[in-house]
């Protein structure tokens, strides 16, 4: 399903123009919000919408004391409205990792590469190496981050942001010579007892990240209706 958020402002402005119902909003945000459950939410234009699609999946349903269902009020939608337009600011933070499974959703498979995915961790797995044993684990490490410097950066998903940051601190860290992988000088500016490692430790936790062995937050900030996002 594509969506992103000029079409959320235009049904919501529609729906106050009285061009769109209700129950055409409700249902529309019901299977865009299924849609991020399902595995969209990987896609940076969908996931800074999660909590207004999640709110807005429930203006069309009645009130059930039973099943415990509850509907949206007017006047919730017409705060995601004042953000979208730029009248309120916003932030939220979500925390989330990308498992396995999602890659056997049905979704936009050009966003879930499993080849790609299986190419992180073989990188993962020959840094760990290199970290035990250099001398050991350089020529592996050396084919990993070849492989690394050739993929293209996007920037579509999570996942690209998280690629992004992979390679950066890579090519921080090392210089790929035809014989092999050399560690770049380490400098230190005023730093309290910190060595490289620390930053390899930051890499590993990013490639937990990319591989679904960790969770991270998505931070978004509404500031004059357009989102900015943040992973940590």
């Amino acid at each position: 399903m594509k969506y992103e958020i000029n079409e959320l402002r235009e049904r919501i402005d529609s729906y106050f123009l009285g061009t769109l119902s209700k129950d055409e909003l409700g249902r529309w945000g019901e299977k865009a919000y299924y849609d991020l459950l399902k595995g969209g939410y990987i896609e940076k234009k969908k996931i800074i919408l999660y909590p207004f699609l999640k709110t807005i999946s429930q203006f069309y349903i009645k009130s059930d004391d039973i099943e415990d269902r509850y509907p949206c009020s007017e006047e919730d939608v017409k705060y995601i409205s004042r953000i979208l337009h730029g009248k309120e600011e916003f932030d939220f933070q979500i925390e989330t990792a990308i498992p396995m499974q999602i890659y056997n959703f049905d979704i936009d498979k050009e966003y879930l590469n499993i080849v790609k995915q299986e190419l992180f961790i073989e990188l993962r797995n020959a840094i760990t190496l290199w970290n035990e044993d250099e001398k050991k684990g350089e020529k592996k490490l050396c084919e990993q981050l070849k492989r690394l410097w050739d993929m293209p950066i996007l920037n579509n998903t999570i996942q690209d942001i998280l690629q992004d940051n992979i390679i950066r601190i890579c090519k921080s860290i090392f210089d790929i010579k035809t014989s092999g992988v050399k560690q770049k000088k380490y400098m230190k500016l005023y730093a309290k007892g910190e060595s490289q490692e620390s930053l390899v430790i930051k890499l590993l936790e990013y490639l937990d990240c990319y591989i679904g062995n960790r969770n991270f937050n998505v931070l978004v900030s509404y500031k004059a209706g357009l989102p900015t996002l943040l992973l940590v």
